[in-house]
């Protein structure tokens, strides 16, 4: 058992020092994986607010992710409904989003509002140079080998996680 701990640890620590190798200030390069959580502080003040604010579609419409993906028609995508200040909240919100995010650069977050995959509330990305195409797409490149998907505390965010967030702020 202690060889399995400190081989899962080996590989965990190697995986971060692997990781300051690629470009962007050493946070970026690391391959998306079912496996690894994706980082909550980033979620938290980056990608969330996406799902809040007024979004243009490319037909000129100006509509919010929540009208259709907070208990209406958007089934697939569904955010939390508990109050922004429980756990429940965030840890539900967070779970869907990442679990529409597993595929990288073909995950549905991205792909649905770029308008490459079928999207009952329309186009809202025109291109990837679209600014919140371009934060989604830090998340999910900059996966956090230590996360374990469990209680959404930002304090249980890693370093690792911090040096994303400062190196591409939203």
């Amino acid at each position: 058992m202690k060889k399995l701990f400190f081989r899962f640890w080996m590989a965990a620590v190697s995986g971060i020092f692997a990781a300051g190798c690629g470009k962007d200030a050493g946070v970026s390069g690391v391959a998306s994986d079912a496996t690894l959580g994706l980082c909550k502080s980033y979620y938290r003040q980056c990608i969330d607010p996406i799902f809040y604010k007024s979004l243009t579609r490319t037909d000129g419409a100006v509509k919010q992710c929540i009208e259709c993906h907070r208990g209406g028609p958007g089934k697939s995508f569904q955010l939390s409904t508990a109050d922004k200040s429980t756990n429940e909240y965030w840890l539900g919100s967070y779970q869907t989003a990442h679990d529409m995010a597993l595929d990288g650069v073909n995950s549905k977050l991205l792909l649905k509002p770029l308008g490459q995959l079928a999207h009952g509330g329309g186009q809202f990305f025109a291109n990837t140079t679209n600014a919140d195409y371009l934060v989604i797409k830090v998340w999910i490149d900059n996966p956090d080998p230590l996360n374990t998907n469990g209680d959404f505390q930002p304090a249980s965010d890693t370093a690792y996680c911090q040096a994303v967030l400062a190196a591409n702020p939203c």
